[in-house]
């Protein structure tokens, strides 16, 4: 049941990024945004008064109707960041996602050890501050592309492989973290407090990546490079928890999940980057919210699944979903290849 509280944000979230992106492509960001994080206030208010199951649910469906906000946040982005830029730029906010990550559920459990509620109070007000704070001073944004930038921008079949990269990516990224959790508490035994340790080194050893070696790789190597650099290290991770004999050794799984969650950091910044389309940015940043909340909806039951029938099972398919992920992004038109195409047509 927690489960699927917590997973029912995602049906309405998956349904409402790629309309909120749209809208942010016609109306704008500030009143899309101004009405993405209104709802998600309203949304998350009825979860913290909620006495009800039923009324849980009901809040948490709310919540993820304002879940435009963050397709609509990255298409914002998008428009103010020079391109050469971009790829460091999303994993600056790739970054600040891993640091929330890490610090909380710390603060979300000190919290509830006062009022069970009062966690989901303080996200509420935090969510309503944000609607004050772009209300009083976000500037607009969006600008029609003149002729010449709209013509730039990728073929078809381009968007279409890496984002099925990226959904396979998503599902074993969510899925393999899920899998790599239950093999702690369920092989190794440990406690909370030490699964969790697991899981900040993980997020500290992303931020780090992002801040200190993202700007170099984005000077060395193209989006579709950074793209398929993180597809190697989340095969790498779990390639070492997989082929490691069961019951693995405890620090096998730190090493496993760290790269895992360092390949899906850097997947995250560079997919942001490459679907960046002229004055179709916030559809584009839509649909990578869509392809998100497909892996977030189906890589832990999937994995899950797969764990409960064999322990090695869960992070064998891991590899291989990482493995097509890395496949199609081989196939997929490099980004100098598109831009050669356009300037012929």
């Amino acid at each position: 049941m927690l489960g699927l509280v917590m997973a029912s944000i995602t049906l309405t979230s998956a349904v409402a990024a790629p309309i909120a992106g749209r809208l942010s492509d016609r109306c704008g960001r500030r009143p899309t945004l101004l009405g993405c994080l209104g709802i998600s206030t309203v949304g998350m208010s009825i979860f913290g008064i909620a006495s009800t199951v039923p009324a849980l649910f009901f809040g948490r469906l709310v919540d993820g109707l304002g879940g435009g906000s963050e397709a609509t946040s990255e298409a914002v982005m998008a428009h103010i960041t020079p391109r050469k830029d971009q790829t460091k730029t999303f994993g600056l906010v790739a970054m600040a996602s891993a640091v929330g990550l890490i610090v909380g559920p710390g603060l979300g459990g000190l919290f509830a050890t006062l009022n069970v509620r009062l966690p989901v109070w303080i996200a509420s007000f935090m969510l309503l501050m944000n609607v004050i704070l772009i209300a009083a001073g976000f500037q607009e944004t969006r600008s029609s592309d003149s002729p010449k930038q709209s013509l730039a921008q990728p073929n078809r079949s381009w968007p279409k492989l890496v984002g099925l990269a990226y959904t396979c990516l998503m599902i074993a990224g969510y899925g393999g973290l899920y899998a790599a959790s239950l093999m702690l508490h369920d092989i190794h035994q440990v406690t909370v407090s030490t699964a969790g340790f697991v899981f900040s080194v993980a997020g500290v050893l992303s931020v780090l990546q992002q801040w200190l070696i993202l700007p170099r790789l984005s000077r060395a190597f193209s989006d579709h490079g950074i793209f398929r650099i993180g597809c190697c290290l989340m095969i790498a991770g779990a390639a070492v928890i997989w082929a490691v004999q069961i019951p693995s050794n405890y620090v096998n799984t730190v090493v496993g999940v760290s790269l895992m969650s360092m390949g899906f950091a850097l997947i995250s910044a560079s997919v942001c980057s490459l679907f960046v389309r002229g004055s179709s940015t916030g559809r584009s940043m839509g649909t990578l919210q869509l392809l998100k909340n497909i892996g977030i909806g189906i890589g832990p039951l999937l994995l899950g699944y797969a764990f409960d029938v064999a322990l090695q099972g869960a992070f064998l398919l891991v590899l291989l979903l990482a493995l097509v992920g890395l496949v199609l992004a081989f196939i997929a038109p490099k980004q100098n290849q598109i831009i050669t195409l356009v300037s012929t047509s």
